[in-house]
Order: C-alpha cells, then structure tokens, then sequence
C-alpha cells in the first residue's frame, strides 16, 4: 500500500507540472502587442519647420546641364528642356522627432520621374523599387545597379573612374577615357541616366552635356545644403575633359547588369493572403446569435531585422487579434474569434511599426504620382511602415463547430464516519520513512491532492475548450 500510494502521488504531481507548465510558457510566449495604425508618410521633401540649413531643397546641384526630350503627360507631347541635375534633400522627420540633427536626418535622393516636378508641401514614404507603377522589375533592378556604382553611394571619384574605364576598354576601346571626375560630373551623369531608365516612352535623349551654367555662391546659398562639399564642387568652371567624363559615366551606367534587392520594404504587395479557414463557434443556450473564428495563414515577403519592430494585426470592425512579427520568419497563422456575420465580410490583415532595414529604394509621395515627382536614394533608416490586404472570406467553406468535450468528474474517496479511526504504529527502519498503513477501501487523500486533481481536470477541459475553437 505504501508503493502504490507513493505512485500515485508520483503520477499526481507530473500531471500538474505537465498542466501548468504549458499554461506558463503560452501566457509568456503569446503576450499581446497593443495594435497601433502607422503613418507612413513621414518623409518631407525640402520644407520643414525647424532650424537647419537643410531647409534648402537640394543637398548638392551641378552646374551641368543636359538635353532631352520629355513628354508633357496631359498632351502627351515631347517637349525638349535643358535639364539641370540635382540631388534633392529628403528630411526623415522620425530622426527629428528622435532627436537626431538636421544632416543626420537628410537622405539624397535624385528624381525618378521627369514628367512631373518636385512640389513643396507634399510628404513621402519609403517603398520597394518594384511596387512603382510605372517601371517593372528589371527596370528596378538597373536602377538600384545605377545608385550603388556612383554619387553619393560612391563618394570616392576615383573608384566610379576606375569602373567607367575597365568597361571603356572592353567595349569601347576606341573611346576617350575619362579623368579628373568630379562629384557635379556624377550627379549629372548619374540623374540623366535615371531619367532615361526610368522613363523609357516618355524620354528623347539628346545628349548627358549641353553646356555648363555658370553659378555664383549667391545663386545656390537658398538652394543647396552643402556648397563646398569636398566631393562636389558646384561653382568649378568649364574644363575641357567635362563632357566626355558626363558623357562615357551615362553610357557606363546605362549598360550596367540589374541587381536584385538583398532588403525588402513592407508593402501591401509584400503580404500574400495563404489560405482562409472559418469555423462556426458552439451556442450555449444563452447565446442569441451565431458567432465565428477566421484563420487567417498568411506570407509576408519583407526584412524583419532584430532592429524592427513590426505588429501584424488581423482586424475587423473593433476587433483585433496581433501578433509581434520575428526576425527570419515569414509566415504567421493568426485567429479571431466571436465575429458575427457581417464582421466576416469585413476582414483585413496590417502590419504597422518601424522597420530598419538598407537598400536602394523608391520615396513615393502621398495620394499618386502627379502629385509630387517620385524619388530614388540609398537609405538605411528605421522608418514607420503601414502595409495591408483584405481578406476575402466569401468562397470559404464555414466549418460545423466541435461540440465541447465535457470531462468527467473526479471521484472522491469517501471520508470514514469514525473520527478516530484506530492507526498501526508507525515503524521506523534505519534509513526509511514510512507511512502509516491504510487500507484499500479506506484511503484518506490530503486536501492539496485533491485540489491538484480538480485542477488537473479543469485544465484538460480548458484545453479541449481551445481547442474546439
């Protein structure tokens, strides 16, 4: 009796541990992100409302300027311009607000999109090259190739002319080489080639030069951040190797192979909706209306580094379930329960945060392209994203409810009418506690097994609850 009372407090105790442990583990592991709506647009371009020189629009301006032909979008006539080049100065106003300093927060960008200009007063948010509307994706990938061989990804002007003329003397031997580039060369030849990638229908190239504008300090002191930038002199005068230096750096980058992104911006392309699963939820008899569970398996193609911090939400009306996105996964199963009808036709996935991640990416303003010109740069900011996708629940097959398992009551021993039942003594051997001896039809549990076996069955009926939801 003493053995099999010992294995049944042994059997007792490991039912416990194995009950609660995973209660613990769930509770820790499962703990709730607040859902939080992002803005996006926190971007400015030019104009912002603190004290820096970087209210200037652009952070540098070359004074060479280009030829084209560009098509005016509401006539769709070709209107030929001389182009100025410029990188534009684009204000992270997250690392403001951070406490970050005017440089710091300023990210150099070119213009992408040469029918429509530039416009004060309009913000931007960082998205992939390949979600832009108006190139594809080996379209985006020659541009990314264009940003990360030359200014201001490549500030050292001596490694972009050792690239343009080892390509100058396998495809071109019979070409002037290029010497003495400066930072304004790049710029221009760098923007006239993105122009041309770009907008492939709606460009005529003339010609990378034109001519040389002859700028004074007083010209570009409201327009440009760094003036006497050591890697881009905006006043230098004509010289005689300028235009084949803009003209042989177009034509290198214009041959450039794509290059594909190593980093991927949250979008709303980024989330692919897997599968749908519904599931009619078990009416108690006060229940007055019939209520669901939607399983929503979804794959989200974009960079979760240990530097974000993303939630993804599934969402209807004022319910919400989220769930903290983890670095390296990519693929989430997210629940949300006691929907009514309607609320299953109003269903939608988001991801909300702050990603970090670098690369070469689009700057799009808000509402649509006419807005504001589209922008390109290297970025390696933690910026706000907001991302989502409607989950579409019409064609799903709802599912009949598990019926609720029901365990069954323990079975307590009786407790013996006779308050003083009569006790063997209890024997000591050298070396061994032993126990009162009992009988088999009389035994006496402690108060604190009995509540472990009512705990114990509680929890399997809380779990078999779950899991018919």
């Amino acid at each position: 009796m003493k053995k099999k009372m010992k294995q049944l407090l042994t059997i007792f105790l490991a039912l416990t541990m194995t009950l609660t442990t995973p209660i613990i583990a769930m509770a820790e592991n499962t703990k709730e992100p607040a859902y939080n709506s992002t803005d996006s647009y926190v971007i400015n371009y030019a104009r912002v409302d603190y004290d820096y020189d970087a209210n200037a629009p652009y952070l540098y301006a070359s004074p060479h300027m280009g030829s084209m032909g560009i098509r005016n979008l509401d006539t769709g006539e070709m209107e030929y311009w001389i182009t100025s080049q410029q990188i534009y100065n684009m204000i992270n106003t997250t690392k403001l607000t951070a406490g970050g300093s005017g440089a710091y927060a300023s990210i150099p960008v070119y213009c992408t999109d040469a029918c429509v200009s530039a416009r004060d007063g309009y913000v931007y948010r960082r998205i992939n090259l390949a979600d832009s509307t108006y190139f594809d994706e080996a379209t985006a990938n020659h541009l990314r190739a264009i940003m990360l061989s030359s200014f201001p990804y490549i500030k050292d002007m001596r490694q972009i002319e050792a690239a343009v003329n080892a390509w100058i003397d396998a495809e071109k031997p019979e070409a002037a080489k290029i010497s003495g580039l400066t930072g304004a060369e790049a710029i221009t030849a760098t923007q006239y080639t993105i122009w041309c990638v770009a907008n492939a229908d709606d460009i005529v190239n003339r010609g990378a030069y034109s001519y040389t504008r002859p700028y004074t300090e007083s010209d570009l002191a409201e327009k440009v951040v760094y003036v006497s930038d050591a890697y881009v002199n905006c006043l230098e005068d004509d010289r005689e190797t300028t235009e084949n230096n803009i003209q042989m750096l177009h034509e290198y980058l214009m041959h450039l192979e794509g290059v594909k992104a190593e980093q991927t911006a949250v979008s709303d392309t980024t989330i692919t909706v897997a599968d749908v699963a519904i599931q009619k939820q078990w009416m108690d008899t006060a229940d007055t209306e019939q209520k669901y569970t939607v399983t929503v398996m979804t794959k989200v193609d974009a960079t979760i580094t240990e530097a974000s911090h993303m939630v993804l939400s599934l969402l209807s009306g004022d319910k919400n379930r989220n769930l903290q996105m983890i670095p390296g996964q990519n693929k989430y199963t997210i629940s949300l329960s006691n929907l009514t009808a309607e609320e299953l036709n109003h269903i939608r996935l988001e991801i909300n945060g702050y990603q970090q991640i670098s690369g070469v990416f689009l700057f799009d303003a808000a509402d649509n392209r006419e807005n504001s010109q589209s922008m390109i740069g290297y970025d390696d900011s933690s910026l706000p994203v907001h991302a989502k996708a409607t989950v579409i629940t019409e064609d799903v097959i709802v599912e009949e409810p598990d019926e609720p398992v029901i365990p069954e009551t323990p079975v307590i021993p009786n407790t013996p009418t006779d308050s003083t039942p009569s006790r063997e003594p209890v024997t000591q051997i050298e070396g061994q506690i032993s126990s009162p001896d009992t009988s088999d039809s009389n035994v006496i549990l402690p108060w604190y097994l009995v509540m472990i076996a009512a705990g114990g069955a509680l929890g399997i009926c809380v779990a078999a609850k779950t899991r018919s939801m």
